[in-house]
């Protein structure tokens, strides 16, 4: 059964000295921020995700593969807030480490030029959206 987390929970968690390069306190932050998301509370989720991304930054042994999921949560945050430049800045970001480590497996590009295709299109980008959208659907055609 997993622990619920409550606000007071929360609080300690994030009270606790140094947790920044343990794992299972990333992995707790995260699943508070998805919760969040689940929630609708955008920004308090968002607050969470970020709080993930300085510490992944701030660690070199970074799992990076790790830290795309973070950017591509923080990008959707952004999208639902309709804060489209943002959440582009982050999918663009996801997108550039994911081009180095998934040389051999592509579909998690492919989802990415999606992401992104679809927040051109929010932002009214339709031709350029048109253009990463038919990358996307190529890449995950043919995978």
């Amino acid at each position: 059964m997993q622990p619920e987390f409550t606000t007071s929970n929360s609080k300690i968690i994030e009270e606790q000295p140094h947790p920044q390069y343990d794992r299972s306190y990333l992995l707790i932050l995260e699943q508070q921020g998805t919760e969040l998301y689940d929630q609708g509370m955008y920004k308090k989720a968002l607050e969470k995700f970020k709080t993930i991304l300085e510490i992944l930054e701030r660690d070199p042994s970074t799992d990076r593969a790790f830290k795309a999921q973070i950017l591509d949560m923080i990008a959707g945050l952004y999208s639902a807030l309709a804060e489209y430049s943002d959440s582009l800045n982050y999918y663009n970001q996801s997108l550039e480490i994911k081009l180095q480590i998934f040389r051999d497996e592509i579909k998690p590009l492919g989802v990415s030029y999606s992401y992104i295709g679809h927040v051109q299109h929010l932002m009214g980008e339709y031709k350029k959206s048109m253009e990463t959208l038919s990358k996307a659907r190529d890449i995950l055609l043919n995978d």
